[in-house]
């Protein structure tokens, strides 16, 4: 009786580590909630959220949009975001697509309808955005995007349709705003051989929000060398869309190499970095991650479309936003 009372006891307290190990492992790793009132989501996506236990009010919002393929709880393990929120403090909101709205679960940027101020995506993105601000008290200026390949195209458009939403964004090997209007010319747009003009290119970020004169969001590119699927002209042009937006013509501030990767920064005239492009060296179609690095600057983790290059684009990302500055004010510079 004793043996047998013992080994119940042994069960249950197994059970009870394995339930408290599934709860630490799951908060660190991206526990996701889904939201389901947030408003008309003409888009017809999916909300998932990730909020830090006791985040104080008036924290930051970063959007992290999955790519092809993927889905939010996949895209924030790879990247770690949500781990990244949890060390800094602030929200991370994740849209969703399906097999509904595109067959191989791609945002459709590319579409006329979905890549315009007050419609489609874009719209059901904003609306996500204005939930999470009224629902945790979230901090309306400083609110960020970033994106991976359809995810990147998304959030390259949604700075430039809503420049006066985000404070910020990082689009990973995305595509240039206004490059397509239908499918045929997003591959074209992929692949490197757009029909637009390059003037018709350069203006298409301002045209996003027409008679806007508010700041600019501050911009980190990101793009792997080797990428087949998005040709790595996309992270120049770009990068050229914004520097016509704040009005550079200037070389860059810094060109450097970092781990095998060129890294290059555009300065405004106060001598602050507001576009930032990461060529990452020997990387394909994905985003940079450094899982087995030391320190505050390592996390993410390999995939599919995550590979270890010693780099941790979010943590990147974050910090020239602005965001990981304590002495710091994050948001429009």
């Amino acid at each position: 009786m004793n043996r047998r009372y013992r080994r119940s006891r042994l069960v249950i307290l197994a059970l009870l580590i394995l339930f408290l190990a599934y709860l630490l492992w799951g908060r660190g790793n991206g526990d996701l909630e889904e939201m389901t009132d947030f408003g008309s989501n003409p888009g017809k996506v999916r909300m998932y959220k990730y909020v830090p236990a006791g985040l104080p009010p008036g924290a930051p919002l970063v959007v992290a949009l999955h790519g092809c393929d993927q889905d939010a709880k996949k895209y924030s393990r790879e990247t770690g975001w949500s781990s990244l929120a949890d060390r800094h403090q602030f929200a991370v909101l994740y849209p969703e697509t399906g097999l509904s709205n595109n067959p191989l679960k791609c945002w459709n940027w590319f579409r006329p309808e979905d890549q315009v101020r007050g419609s489609g995506e874009a719209l059901s993105v904003k609306q996500m955005v204005d939930a999470m601000i009224a629902v945790h008290d979230l901090d309306r200026k400083r609110v960020f995007v970033t994106g991976l390949s359809a995810g990147g195209a998304l959030a390259n458009m949604l700075l430039a349709v809503y420049p006066d939403v985000f404070a910020g964004g990082a689009p990973m090997a995305g595509v240039a705003y206004g490059c397509a209007s239908n499918a045929m010319a997003a591959v074209g747009c992929m692949n490197g051989s757009r029909t637009l003009s390059d003037r018709q290119l350069l203006d298409a970020a301002r045209r996003g929000y027409a008679g806007y004169s508010g700041p600019y969001p501050v911009v980190s590119i990101w793009q792997g060398t080797t990428d087949v699927i998005v040709s790595p002209l996309n992270a120049d042009e770009i990068a050229l869309q914004w520097r016509q937006v704040h009005g550079m013509d200037s070389p860059p501030a810094m060109d450097e190499v970092i781990q095998r990767s060129r890294h290059i920064v555009y300065q405004n005239r106060d001598g602050k970095g507001v576009i930032e492009i990461w060529k990452i060296g020997g990387m394909a179609h994905g985003v940079s991650v450094d899982p087995d690095g030391t320190g505050g600057e390592a996390g993410g983790m390999a995939g599919t479309n995550a590979f270890d290059r010693d780099i941790w684009s979010s943590y990147q990302a974050a910090k020239f936003w602005g965001l990981l500055d304590p002495g710091g004010v994050p948001g429009r510079r």
